[in-house]
């Protein structure tokens, strides 16, 4: 493993800079890692600036590494200035043309990736897949409400229903990349089958997706396809359709699955994440990405449901009982999912991981952070149960790991999506338009 930000593949690299920069010497950046020499070392400074503002940029300390390499530039009034340009990828591929993106499942998270590939690849050459916000996004566009990425940012690409539709819409070609955001629930037919009609030899599927064991139903159906499993942190909430609000942070954690995939599809790794670089997008590629997979599922098993069964943001139900009933029940629920991960080999996932994250739940103020399930949970919308939850006790039960708090929260969370699904059967019934597919909600 080595998740060192040597892997990380930066937006921009700028060595020597002793001056901030104009504006017009960036415009397509949105963040300038700058290294300043030191002994056998270089210490990082981040230049941020959203690039729907003006002005200069200001520089804040960051962690050291070890040099990087440079791609010598001269510019009036900048010496010896290197960097990876980001513009349509000319400098971070060797693709003469945009490679054609195809994102399906356009919710909130969607929506975002959209956004940074839109600014990678141009309108012509991403398709997104959308369903409840297709009215929307299909004649006024996305906006995206972002403290990072800026307000009131608006973009259009081509919006289609369905994959066939991208497939006839594009001239029937296939597509270079095709990202997941859909939720992770079982639909019929079921997601790598609907992605079928846009996928060659050479296509690279990534998924952004939540929970555990969620890749092996696209391995079995796409077994010699560069298949990268990504974990994604970044808060963003669709506030109406097409309407997003993000927050705080932007980084997706990229690998091949399975871990030990030949060098062509390690390299397609590499190439999906310069393509989000070129966009803005922050990536850290791994050689297991699987730990980081565990460590985001002890947070998303434990909070997820109980948020979704109490109908309570993880402040308000520490504060609906005493310490010793609801933080214990979450402590013990991570601890349990913690000796699962390390049933598997991923040691990462322990003690110490469990303490950061109830610290962090602890000083968080009222009302706190609504999970998805307790967000799906309020709108009567299918919920990721198996993919968060259910996958986790099935991995234990192959392991022999006790898990008798999780076994029981899986079973009340999956008695109330199944509910859910007759109250959804029954009003579509009642339109006269019979039982409904089992379709996620994209």
């Amino acid at each position: 493993m080595r998740p060192s930000l040597q892997r990380c593949v930066a937006r921009r690299w700028v060595f020597g800079l002793s001056q901030p920069l104009p504006r017009a010497a960036y415009p397509a950046c949105s963040d300038v890692r700058c290294y300043v020499p030191h002994g056998q070392h270089r210490y990082i400074y981040t230049r941020t600036l959203s690039p729907v503002f003006s002005g200069q940029l200001t520089a804040v300390p960051a962690r050291r590494t070890s040099s990087q390499p440079s791609v010598q530039h001269t510019s009036p009034g900048i010496a010896r200035l290197g960097w990876i340009s980001q513009q349509r990828m000319k400098s971070t591929t060797t693709m003469s043309t945009p490679p054609r993106v195809l994102v399906f499942g356009t919710g909130s998270v969607g929506a975002v990736y959209a956004w940074i590939l839109f600014r990678a690849v141009g309108s012509d050459n991403l398709y997104t897949v959308c369903r409840s916000n297709y009215a929307v996004a299909s004649t006024a566009g996305f906006t995206i409400n972002s403290t990072i990425f800026g307000e009131g940012v608006n973009f259009k690409p081509q919006v289609v229903r369905s994959v066939d539709e991208a497939v006839s819409r594009s001239g029937g070609k296939p597509f270079d990349f095709i990202v997941v955001t859909a939720k992770a629930i079982h639909t019929t037919p079921s997601m790598p089958e609907q992605l079928r009609p846009a996928i060659s030899p050479q296509t690279t599927i990534a998924l952004i997706q939540n929970g555990i064991a969620i890749e092996e139903p696209y391995r079995a159906l796409y077994p010699d396809n560069p298949l990268l499993s990504c974990v994604v942190y970044l808060p963003a909430t669709q506030t109406a359709p097409a309407v997003i609000a993000h927050r705080e942070i932007e980084l997706l954690h990229i690998g091949t699955y399975p871990t030990n995939a030949s060098r062509e599809h390690q390299a397609a790794a590499e190439s999906f994440a310069r393509l989000l670089n070129a966009g803005g997008g922050s990536t850290q590629v791994h050689d297991d990405v699987q730990p980081e997979r565990w460590s985001k599922l002890m947070v998303n098993a434990s909070w997820n449901p109980v948020c979704a069964l109490s109908r309570s943001r993880d402040a308000q139900f520490l504060h609906s009982s005493p310490p010793e009933y609801s933080l214990n029940l979450i402590k013990s629920l991570m601890t349990e999912i913690a000796a699962v991960a390390r049933s598997r080999g991923y040691d990462n996932v322990n003690a110490d991981t469990i303490e950061y994250q109830i610290n962090r739940a602890k000083v968080r103020g009222l009302p706190g952070i609504e999970p998805s399930m307790l967000a799906d949970a309020k709108v009567g919308a299918r919920m990721e149960v198996d993919a968060i939850v259910g996958n986790a006790v099935r991995l234990a039960e192959e392991r022999g790991v006790q898990t008798p708090l999780l076994r029981g929260i899986y079973a009340l969370v999956k008695a109330l999506d199944a509910s859910f699904q007759r109250e959804l059967e029954k009003k579509l019934q009642v339109n006269g338009k019979g039982k409904p597919e089992e379709q996620s909600r994209i």
